[in-house]
């Protein structure tokens, strides 16, 4: 015999949960807890301002394999600048990009490059390496032209829309080389057996979008291993006691400071060759 309970909430459903006059509701709502969000964004970019004008009124940033970098204002592209100030953006990544430095590798390869962090930190870092940036969003690649030519070094880095197997083929050529990607899932296509074949005497440092194709992310792993030394560098959240400097900010402040905005279970591959 059927529910009657069930029969009753089935019939509301559809009666009232599709009106327009719920449609409307539902968009109400929608509305209300978007700008809530966006005015708690607007609250904490206002601290965000507040704290750095004390701790880095110069726009410098203060520590890690960068440091001395400067922004040119809130000028970032898809990320938070204040962990970039202060020094803690991806520190878990520091000493393999100081070991990909000392190494000196002639060519430099980012793939995901936003507004320039890591292709100018490495073009000021690597004062021999031609850096070749990719960048999807028109908007972050006019941020990266002129944070290279805020730091002089427009001349030895390309700017280029996107990258595919032919890129990483052509990269082939130079003796030695590091790729940096953080393109949003787009790795598990573009990194694959006959590319990283070719990119063998290659150092990789990849972030893994693994929400997007967990098989995609055991298939990458697998293939690099093949011809690299593959290590897992899991994500560490953030503690107060990560602040750089002494300050008597509240550990609340600080947090909004140091927050990267990333999941807990995010991780990179760092990939050396054999």
């Amino acid at each position: 015999m059927p529910n009657p309970i069930k029969i009753w909430i089935k019939a509301a459903y559809a009666r009232y949960y599709r009106s327009d006059f719920c449609i409307s509701l539902r968009a109400s709502l929608a509305k209300l807890d978007r700008d809530a969000r966006d005015l708690h964004w607007a609250k904490m970019l206002d601290r965000q301002k507040a704290v750095l004008a004390q701790v880095c009124p110069d726009m410098r940033v203060l520590g890690g394999p960068f440091a001395g970098l400067r922004y040119d204002g809130w000028k970032v592209a898809g990320s938070a600048l204040p962990p970039k100030l202060l020094g803690t953006y991806e520190k878990e990544l520091y000493p393999a990009i100081e070991e990909i430095i000392r190494s000196q590798p002639s060519l430099i390869i980012d793939i995901g490059a936003a507004e320039g962090y890591y292709a100018v930190g490495l073009a000021r870092a690597l004062p021999q390496s031609r850096v070749v940036a990719f960048e999807l969003r028109e908007s972050a690649r006019e941020l990266l032209r002129d944070f290279a030519a805020l730091h002089g070094v427009g001349e030895r880095l390309s700017i280029h829309a996107g990258a595919d197997q032919q890129t990483l083929l052509a990269a082939a050529e130079a003796q030695t080389g590091f790729i940096l990607c953080d393109c949003e899932g787009a790795e598990f296509g573009l990194l694959t057996r006959p590319g990283l074949e070719a990119l063998r005497s290659f150092s990789l440092l990849i972030e893994v979008h693994d929400f997007v194709d967990p098989a995609g992310a055991d298939r990458l792993e697998r293939e690099l291993s093949q011809t690299h030394q593959v290590e897992r560098i899991p994500f560490q959240p953030r503690r107060p006691e990560d602040f750089p400097v002494p300050s008597d900010l509240s550990n609340k402040a600080k947090m909004a400071c140091l927050d990267e905005g990333r999941q807990k279970d995010c991780y990179w591959l760092y990939a050396r060759p054999k």
